[in-house]
């Protein structure tokens, strides 16, 4: 059986205003019935937050700012060769009119009753840290079909060390992903992807101060 990687996003639409924050009550299977952010899945080429902007616009109707990557998640899905790699990220609501959304049922909800709803299993082991302001994480969840987890291995650490590499993580998992398919199609795409693609800043991360660090990430 061939083992399928799916390059995708989930993200949790805050208004600060009212201090609430949006989710998704899914109307099909998997997970009938669960919540979680909006989201999908990244197109062929697509760069990873450009995605997560176009999925926030298709599913809600809504315009966002301050998007913020807060954590790389992946999902394994129980006795199948198959697995997600998901950017989870944070935005704001900017303007535009909440639409009906295919997906499910799109609803505010106060901040402090976030973690009362019926979550997706694998977003609730993250929810917390995704509401941390200070908090970035990373991680491997295993999972059943209904999103239940059954084996986790997180990291947290200070967002002030994973500001200073998401960026940077983000342009190389966005390459990595758009390289890694092309090359799986068609070898001649990849080399025209990464002459298109090139980018010297993207070789090598930034440099940083080894005191900079976190002496001991918490792993969950």
């Amino acid at each position: 059986m061939n083992k399928k990687i799916t390059t995708g996003n989930v993200c949790f639409l805050f208004d600060r205003r009212e201090n609430k924050v949006l989710i998704l009550r899914r109307n099909k299977e998997p997970m009938k019935g669960l919540c979680t952010g909006v989201g999908g899945k990244t197109d062929f080429a697509e760069d990873i937050r450009a995605s997560c902007f176009r999925e926030v616009k298709e599913e809600t109707g809504l315009d966002v700012e301050n998007m913020r990557l807060k954590g790389i998640l992946k999902t394994i899905l129980e006795g199948k060769d198959s697995l997600w790699l998901l950017f989870v990220y944070t935005a704001e609501k900017n303007e535009g009119t909440l639409l009906p959304c295919d997906e499910g049922d799109l609803f505010w909800v106060p901040v402090e009753n976030l973690y009362r709803q019926p979550l997706i299993g694998f977003i609730r082991e993250v929810i917390m840290m995704v509401l941390d302001p200070s908090l970035f994480f990373e991680g491997t969840i295993l999972h059943t079909d209904q999103g239940d987890v059954l084996e986790k291995n997180i990291t947290q650490v200070p967002y002030t060390y994973a500001e200073a590499s998401s960026s940077w993580g983000e342009r190389f998992a966005c390459h990595f992903h758009k390289r890694s398919v092309a090359t799986q199609e068609n070898p001649l795409i990849a080399a025209q992807i990464e002459k298109s693609q090139a980018n010297p800043n993207m070789s090598e991360p930034p440099a940083r101060n080894p005191a900079s660090f976190p002496p001991n990430p918490t792993v969950l």
